[in-house]
């Protein structure tokens, strides 16, 4: 088992990062791009005749894959939503500990 070098203190939640908006990013530029390719390769498979290259079975594999990797972009897209809307004001970085040591002075 590895274990890791630092230490752990309690405080890593309060240092934690999060990525959702570069996910929300490469979410927003992904999902046309796979729903544009979907089309395409549905396109290209419906025109495809007997013997030609790429074969209508390709096209559909390819455009069923597109449509998938871009409903999961969408899908990604409205649980960044989600959760930034979710999120307090103060809680990016270490507005968050901020806030924790205010409440332990006003309990005691």
């Amino acid at each position: 088992m590895l274990t890791t070098a630092r230490r752990r203190d309690g405080t890593e939640a309060g240092r934690a990062r999060s990525g959702l908006r570069l996910r929300r990013l490469v979410s927003t530029i992904l999902a046309p791009v796979f729903t544009a390719g979907g089309v395409v390769f549905a396109l290209a498979g419906l025109r495809a005749t007997q013997g030609s290259s790429p074969s209508a079975g390709l096209c559909a594999v390819l455009s069923a894959a597109c449509l998938v990797l871009a409903a999961v972009a969408i899908t990604d897209l409205y649980v960044i939503r989600r959760r930034l809307r979710g999120r307090q004001p103060h809680q990016h970085g270490r507005a968050v500990d901020r806030v924790r040591i205010r409440r332990s002075a006003d309990r005691g």
